[in-house]
């Protein structure tokens, strides 16, 4: 019988982000398949009805348009179900793109190229070791006010590690299943697109994964600058807890308690700076697909025209 694998804490993280990776990704495969096959025959009649009524209108000469427009319109409309289709471009290669795009951008944020979960794993590990050598330091001597000191001390770290550990991992969960539930839906988004009136549906869409990729790379940023302030302390407790040194003991508590106190507000300032930058950032993307579309409408010689427009009566 294979031995059962041991219990490292400083791969916790990864561990956990190793296992919850694969459920998202089938999960959310499933789901783009459901949807897929649930709206892919709403919008086929929604598409065939527009047309015939759309073609029927341009018969009537109640809409005056070129052939290139008209042949600009069916393409645009072509390839927008052709990503979003079973099999498209968006289940094969813009889902995986989705829901590895936040952990891409955070590590590119991250110090000595390790991954986000290497760093809140590592950053658990040296205050565990360090609440361990607070510990070993309270059993040895005979003093009871220094293995009381020494014990609280022991707590405090334990307790700032386990704080700013499970916020950097609950930030890290909630950014990964918050862009797969986006992913799901991606196929009635982009299928929003062909008609006005949910078109900026699409836009709220890229908002929001924009902003739950840029909540982990700022997070991956901050985090690693306050790890590298929590990591000095914790070596400085794990020092004087060698050397016996009660004295100091308490001077770095208080540094331990200012940085875990400023780590937590700052750390909660980051959901917020991210949507203000989601929302420059979607912003700027919609105008580009804008312009990009008014440029082919232009060359097709139609200027600023839906692309399903309205007969007139």
């Amino acid at each position: 019988m294979a031995a059962a694998p041991q219990f490292v804490l400083s791969q916790a993280v990864q561990w956990l982000s190793d296992t919850i990776d694969p459920l998202l990704e089938s999960t959310v495969a499933a789901a783009v398949t459901d949807a897929t096959t649930a709206i892919l025959p709403i919008v086929t009649v929604a598409l065939s009805l527009t047309m015939l009524l759309y073609g029927w209108a341009i018969m009537r000469g109640a809409i005056q348009m070129p052939v290139m427009d008209f042949v600009h319109r069916c393409f645009v409309i072509g390839v927008v179900v052709s990503i979003a289709t079973m099999g498209g471009l968006y289940q094969t290669e813009i889902v995986k793109l989705i829901i590895a795009l936040p952990s891409d951008l955070a590590d590119v944020f991250t110090a000595s190229g390790q991954s986000v979960e290497s760093r809140l794993g590592e950053s658990a590990a040296k205050g565990a070791e360090a609440s361990t050598h607070l510990l070993n330091g309270a059993t040895d001597g005979l003093s009871i006010s220094r293995a009381l000191a020494f014990s609280l001390v022991a707590v405090a770290v334990g307790l700032a590690t386990v704080v700013l550990t499970a916020i950097g991992t609950a930030l890290l969960v909630t950014t990964k299943v918050a862009t797969a539930l986006l992913a799901c839906i991606g196929p009635l988004v982009i299928f929003g697109v062909l008609f006005s009136f949910t078109r900026g549906i699409f836009e709220k869409w890229v908002g929001q994964i924009l902003q739950y990729a840029l909540i982990m790379a700022l997070f991956s940023l901050v985090f690693g600058i306050l790890m590298g302030v929590y990591d000095q302390l914790l070596a400085a407790i794990i020092n004087d807890a060698q050397n016996a040194n009660a004295r100091n003991i308490f001077g770095i508590l208080v540094g331990v308690g200012l940085v875990a106190v400023a780590s937590g507000l700052i750390l909660w300032q980051v959901p917020a700076i991210a949507s203000s930058l989601a929302s420059g950032a979607s912003l700027e993307v919609a105008r580009a697909i804008e312009r990009s579309v008014n440029t082919a409408r232009s060359a097709s010689g139609s200027h600023n025209k839906p692309i399903i427009p309205r007969a007139r009566p």
